[in-house]
């Protein structure tokens, strides 16, 4: 009877074995358990618990709280220098044993040494929050990250599954598939659009690694000359703050932006080749913030017909005083390639016009009536 009693034991303690091994292998930083990143979605998951685990050593963001933390790491794929990636963690399936309680999850990174960095960002889950999941943006290419969570009470203890994917960028992610704007005489915006999984596009541009969530529209001039606008509104960013980007285009496949018109809702590109598609590009400055929404609008305006120096209007120098009087106006005019002399303001609305001057060579010019209309 002993003898089958020992045996009985032996067998339920060999039974445990198996939990108690998937403990240690990611109850500390340098044994954490490796997530393979999945593309658009998880369509397989990691069982995990954080009952039995114990503090590690590294610095906490709670430190009372991460009595029972447990360790994952993922990589992220190769890419250029100036590549970046959004990942999402995700949580399914989560039970707590003990106390209900919040999730807290820091991030460290560095391919080298990186159980001795210091977390580089952290977030908290609600227990209340339906999907229990950290999107996390910015992230360098080739770059290993370990992701520590635990739970926010020392008398809670969790059951769950993990995965971490990089989302489906937008179909306007790269310049080839730009989605179409429709030009008008008024504002009427089209959307909502986001950046939140789009990636860098291979053009350079004026803010480095800044476009590494940059996303393409298109549109084709009129037969006709015209300036043209394009307006964004309805901004919200997923970090709450952010500075937009625009930048005009004249072929996909081009080594040198147009226009480049950074921490701007707006963008005045003059007038335009008549019948030519230009290509406009929207990101947010640095790799810090994305679009979570937004709107664009593509206005069309006739500018003036003398809003370059092809087509100014004569003005007639009078033989006795000033001589007759010709109306003018800047609005819709844009800013033309000659250069502008010493002037502290920048000729952004400029019109043309001109004159024969006497033998004399004096001439007076005078603007009367000036009104600002903005």
């Amino acid at each position: 009877m002993k003898k089958l009693i020992i045996k009985l034991r032996l067998l339920t303690l060999l039974g445990t074995l198996p939990a108690m091994y998937a403990l240690q292998a990611q109850d500390n930083c340098n044994v954490a358990t490796a997530l393979t990143l999945q593309n658009a979605t998880c369509t397989s998951t990691v069982t995990g618990t954080t009952a039995g685990a114990t503090a590690s050593p590294q610095t906490a963001l709670i430190p009372f709280a991460a009595d029972d933390d447990v360790w994952y790491t993922f990589t992220t794929p190769a890419g250029s220098a100036e590549a970046r990636f959004m990942v999402v963690l995700q949580l399914n399936d989560v039970a707590f044993t003990g106390a209900t309680a919040g999730i807290y999850l820091e991030r460290r990174e560095g391919s080298a040494n990186i159980c001795d960095n210091f977390f580089a960002n952290n977030h908290y889950i609600d227990a209340s929050q339906a999907n229990k999941s950290w999107t996390m943006t910015g992230l360098l290419p080739a770059t290993q990250y370990s992701i520590r969570l635990y739970t926010d009470g020392n008398t809670s203890r969790m059951n769950f599954k993990i995965c971490a994917y990089i989302p489906t960028p937008p179909p306007n992610d790269n310049c080839g598939t730009a989605q179409v704007l429709t030009a008008g005489s008024t504002c009427v915006p089209t959307g909502p659009f986001n950046t939140l999984t789009a990636t860098a596009g291979t053009q350079p541009s004026g803010d480095g690694t800044g476009r590494d969530d940059d996303v393409w529209f298109s549109f084709t001039t009129g037969a006709s000359p015209q300036k043209y606008m394009v307006q964004l509104s309805s901004l919200v960013y997923n970090t709450g703050f952010g500075n937009p980007v625009i930048e005009l285009w004249d072929n996909c496949n081009g080594t040198q932006n147009v226009q480049f018109t950074p921490f701007a809702t707006k963008a005045d590109f003059g007038v335009l080749n008549p019948s030519t598609t230009y290509f406009v590009r929207v990101y947010t400055y640095g790799s810090s913030s994305r679009f979570s929404s937004f709107s664009i609008c593509l206005l069309a305006i006739t500018p003036p017909p003398n809003d370059e120096c092809a087509g100014a209007i004569p003005v007639q120098v009078g033989s006795s005083g000033f001589g007759i009087p010709v109306n003018g106006t800047t609005q819709n005019a844009g800013q033309s390639n000659q250069p502008v002399g010493s002037c502290s303001v920048f000729a952004d609305d400029d019109v043309w016009y001109s004159f024969t001057a006497p033998a004399t060579g004096i001439v007076e010019m005078k603007l009367e009536n000036v009104v600002h209309p903005e």
